[in-house]
C-alpha cells in the first residue's frame, strides 16, 4: 500500500488519515492531539460532523510544523451519511 498520494499540485498527502465522524463531543481535540503525537498527519473532517471547532483546537505543543498536517474537508449533505 502506498504511504502517500501525490496531489495535482505536486503536494504529497498521507494515504492513512484519522476520521473524526461520530467522534464524541468534548473528546475530538484530545483524540486529534493523541493521533498527531502518534504520527498521524492527515485529519479528515466535515461541517456535517459538527466537530470542526474541536479539530481546530490542536494545541501548539502538539504540532512542530502545522504545515506538515493535512486536514481534508468533505462537503456532505444531511442525507449522505
Amino acid at each position: 500500500m502506498a504511504t502517500h498520494f501525490t496531489l495535482n499540485t505536486g503536494a504529497r498527502i498521507p494515504s492513512v488519515g484519522l476520521g473524526t465522524y461520530k467522534a464524541g463531543t468534548g473528546v475530538v481535540a484530545d483524540v486529534v492531539s493523541a493521533a498527531v503525537k502518534a504520527g498521524y498527519r492527515h485529519i479528515d473532517c466535515a461541517p456535517l460532523y459538527k466537530n470542526e471547532q474541536e479539530v481546530r483546537l490542536l494545541r501548539g505543543d502538539v504540532i512542530v510544523n502545522p504545515h506538515s498536517v493535512y486536514k481534508t474537508h468533505e462537503e456532505l449533505w444531511d442525507g449522505e451519511i
